[in-house]
């Protein structure tokens, strides 16, 4: 009994330890998060940019995956995905993304590296939540049952197109918020 007791106390001691550690690092790539998006605002006064409203839904975005972390968590992005894949058009808001980011220079594209980083890093930390292997499992069944074939390598290629464009898909949630509150 003592050594049940022993082993429980141990895993328990164990997880909480990595809970702690993966606590303390999206606290710090989160911090990082809010210290770029001010350099980018510095950015845009520092090299005398005019905001027009093209620009200013394009920090929108990155302040609102600085005020709301929680769209950094895989499991919201992926849904995030299915729903803007089904009612926006993903495709045109990368290519906005895209276009809108290549006519800031290359000084505020190494800023977005540097957030995109911190991002994905935040984005893989939440693959070691528990309740992320239930979501996955739960999203390979309904692939599974919708697609039959390949339902696998689908599933994974959402997961990866998630973690590359996750400013981009965000943007499409609140686009897609705003069309629903109009």
């Amino acid at each position: 009994m003592n050594t049940v007791l022993l082993i429980s106390s141990l895993l328990v001691f164990v997880w909480f330890l990595i809970n702690q550690h993966i606590k303390q690092k999206r606290f710090k790539h989160l911090n990082n998060l809010s210290i770029i998006y001010d350099k980018m605002e510095i950015h845009f006064v520092r090299n005398e940019v005019t905001l027009s409203d093209r620009y200013i839904e394009f920090l929108k975005v990155f302040k609102n995956l600085v005020t709301n972390p929680g769209y950094l968590d895989i499991q919201v992005l992926i849904s995030l995905k299915l729903i803007s894949d089904q009612q926006v058009g993903l495709n045109n808001n990368t290519d906005w993304f895209d276009k809108t980011l290549g006519s800031l220079g290359d000084d505020f594209q190494e800023l977005v590296v540097e957030f995109h980083h911190n991002a994905h890093e935040i984005i893989t930390l939440s693959f070691f939540r528990p309740d992320f292997i239930v979501f996955a499992l739960n999203g390979l069944i309904q692939y599974q049952l919708k697609m039959r074939a390949n339902s696998f390598k689908k599933f994974w290629d959402d997961i990866k197109f998630v973690q590359k464009n996750n400013q981009v898909v965000s943007y499409s949630a609140i686009e897609l918020s705003n069309s629903y509150l109009k």
